[in-house]
């Protein structure tokens, strides 16, 4: 009788394990994807993350939602190219920005055959475990769940550690986890020509190389510095399932972005 309660504990577990292995993640468009600049350089070339022949040419902290309609007018007033050195040509952009986004969805996302309606809700300490400063202390380090069916609203996602422990419930000190060791990726990026070519974490920041669209070659006109960013499918949620318990995981995707000197 023991080995039997043994044996039923075991697939009890095993059950709601495999549920969590078995979510579906899916991406949709963003309302809202607000990033915090920090920084933007121009680089004259770029190897393994390097910003060669760097030059500043904005370091004031600003909030953008490059989401918004409004986006390009915004972008275009950060910093001030008109410090380039005359007939310096360059070949990339270095941007350090906050390694937290707010985001929301466009439209609920539909999980699992309709078992699970996703939408970004607001986290606090409730979600990385119940004590007060989890958030903060775990930010980097926990992936929080939120409650299914929520009302859409701004919620803060991070570009998270390469390893990290997951909160499979929203309880006091995240007692259902899972653990990743590759949970993120950084380094040489390949995902196509409007994305980084290099991430990496530094404390709160995130640093990503982007290649401009075309070589700008500094002239006696002061250039216009245009950015496009398509935000499709960058709010990505995937279900969580513990017993009954239904939960939705949010993620920031990486946006696309043209960069061009005009």
């Amino acid at each position: 009788m023991k080995k039997l309660n043994l044996l039923i504990s075991f697939l009890f577990i095993f059950l709601i394990q495999l549920n969590i292995v078995k979510a579906e993640t899916k991406g949709v468009d963003a309302e809202l994807y607000k990033v915090t600049i920090k920084q933007v350089e121009l680089c004259t070339g770029s190897l393994a993350g390097s910003c060669e022949g760097a030059v500043i040419i904005g370091s004031t902290t600003q909030q953008m939602d490059i989401a918004s309609v409004d986006i390009g007018s915004v972008v275009s007033q950060y910093g001030n190219p008109a410090t380039l050195p005359l007939g310096e040509t360059y070949t990339h952009m270095k941007t350090t920005m906050d390694r937290t986004i707010i985001a929301q969805n466009s439209s609920a996302i539909s999980l699992n055959g309709g078992t699970h309606t996703c939408n970004t809700v607001a986290v606090t300490d409730d979600n990385y475990g119940g004590t007060a400063g989890h958030e903060e202390t775990r930010k980097y380090t926990h992936v929080p769940v939120v409650a299914n069916e929520g009302t859409a609203a701004p919620m803060e996602v991070r570009m998270m550690n390469v390893a990290v422990t997951t909160c499979n419930k929203s309880d006091d000190n995240c007692a259902n986890t899972s653990s990743f060791d590759s949970w993120a990726s950084y380094g040489a990026q390949d995902e196509g020509a409007k994305k980084a070519i290099h991430k990496s974490i530094s404390g709160d920041n995130m640093l990503m190389i982007h290649a401009l669209s075309t070589p700008y070659t500094v002239s006696l006109i002061t250039p216009k510095i245009t950015m496009a960013f398509s935000t499709k499918g960058v709010v990505a949620a995937s279900n969580v399932t513990v017993g009954a318990d239904k939960y939705c995981r949010f993620d920031a995707r990486e946006p696309e972005v043209t960069i061009t000197f005009k």
